[in-house]
């Protein structure tokens, strides 16, 4: 399992529940990165998705603690273990958003992309800080770079103790 966010110099990565700011060269990106894909996100990241539907050609999944709830785009869970049953141990899952998944799974990701993003942009919600995590470890980065008038670049984080994945 792999993590996908961009976050700004406070690690802040929302704003009333969107995002800090679009920038189209890392929207691009997190298509080509989730495409074919499944990506697993919060309830709130979903009703934030363009036209509240999931995202085209990745299966969806969304936690939820409503068990009213029905997505008719998307399959819901309601847990952890819920989580690894469905998607087994495969890597080619993404966690998209928002913070309370990232805290909860996180542990489990071994890889994180990271669009680090020049400057603090007021975020009201964070993420782990994943430069002063002991668990976490720094492996590549890209060159500056500036899109739409942001100035950013690319992080790739390996986690050092992944949580192991339950079995179904």
């Amino acid at each position: 399992m792999n993590a996908i966010f961009s976050a700004d110099s406070e690690w802040g990565i929302g704003k009333d529940n969107g995002l800090l700011v679009r920038i189209k060269d890392d929207m691009k990106r997190f298509k080509r990165f989730t495409l074919g894909k499944t990506v697993v996100m919060g309830h709130n990241t979903y009703l934030s998705l363009p036209g509240s539907r999931a995202l085209k050609d990745r299966q969806n999944i969304v936690f939820s603690r409503d068990s009213s709830l029905s997505l008719p785009d998307a399959q819901i869970v309601r847990s952890v273990d819920e989580l690894f049953a469905l998607v087994g141990n495969g890597g080619d899952v993404f966690v998209i958003g928002g913070a309370q998944i990232y805290s909860l799974l996180l542990p489990y990701c071994r890889r994180a992309f990271v669009t680090l993003i020049e400057g603090s942009l007021g975020a009201d919600v964070f993420v782990e800080n994943l430069d002063k995590s002991g668990d976490w470890r720094l492996t590549a980065f890209s060159s500056p770079k500036e899109c739409d008038g942001v100035k950013f670049k690319y992080a790739t984080y390996e986690n050092t103790r992944p949580t192991p994945e339950r079995k179904a």
